[in-house]
Order: structure tokens, then sequence, then C-alpha cells
């Protein structure tokens, strides 16, 4: 069976609930995000057999739902419900698809310098994370990251 509408279908309202303000170009980031943390969980799980603990199993699905790493799947988070409920005759939601499955299907192009960690600029404080790193890539209203261990 063939995963990849199941999995762009999840990254796709990831990218709605974490990044339909910041345009296409934002979209894109968060996606490039994801597919960087899977690459990376693939990594981990080979060498320690089993999920990485913020990134998941390897699959973008596995990614997007790993416990407070996208806060739109928080169970506290407005967008929430706007994230389960939102169709494709939304047409910023029908380009989060375009996106997402562009990304599942290893044609989306990374413009984020490899960063597997990002933030809004809007917050108001950086998260403890970011503290002293410097950010790989600015892309719409958020800072893009590719050290942070």
């Amino acid at each position: 069976m063939n995963q990849v509408p199941e999995q762009a279908d999840t990254v796709a309202r990831t990218l709605f609930g974490e990044a339909r303000g910041q345009g296409k170009d934002g979209m894109t980031g968060v996606a490039c995000v994801i597919i960087n943390r899977c690459r990376a969980a693939q990594q981990y799980v080979i060498a320690d057999g089993k999920p990485h603990p913020l990134f998941g199993d390897g699959t973008p699905e596995s990614c997007c739902w790993v416990d407070e790493q996208f806060s739109s799947w928080n169970d506290d988070d407005p967008n929430l419900d706007v994230i389960e409920n939102v169709t494709l005759a939304d047409p910023v939601f029908k380009d989060a698809m375009d996106i997402a499955t562009a990304a599942v299907g290893g044609a989306l192009s990374d413009i984020t310098n490899g960063a597997t960690y990002y933030y809004a600029k809007s917050m108001p404080k950086p998260p403890y994370w970011a503290k002293g790193k410097t950010p790989c890539a600015d892309i719409g209203g958020q800072l893009f990251y590719n050290n942070i261990n």
C-alpha cells in the first residue's frame, strides 16, 4: 500500500497549522524541517534501533506527531480543531497539500539549508534552544536552524 497520500495529508495539516500565515515559502520551510527531521530520525533508528525521541521513527507522520514538537498538534492548541477539519476547499490548505505531496514524494528542494528546527519571529522571546545559535535561514516570519544538538 502506498503511504504517500496519508503521509502528505498529515504533513499538509502540519504546514497549515504551523505556517499558513507565512505563505508558500513559509510552509515550504516547515516542510523542509519535517523532511530533514525524518532523515535524522532514520539515521538514529539505524544506529540505535528505536525512534528518535524528538523526530519520530523516520516517517513524516511520526515526525509531525511527536509530542510538543509541532504545537498545532498539541491537545490544548486552538489550531488542532482547525487542522483536523480543514478541507481542500480552502486554497491555503490546497497549497499546503501541494507542498506536502512534493516533500513526501522527495521532490521538494531544501530552502532551509538543512534546518531541523525553526520558530516564528513573532514569539515574545526565542525558545531556549536558539540561545547563542545563528539561524541558517530566515524565511517569511520564521527563523530556521541546523545547528541544534
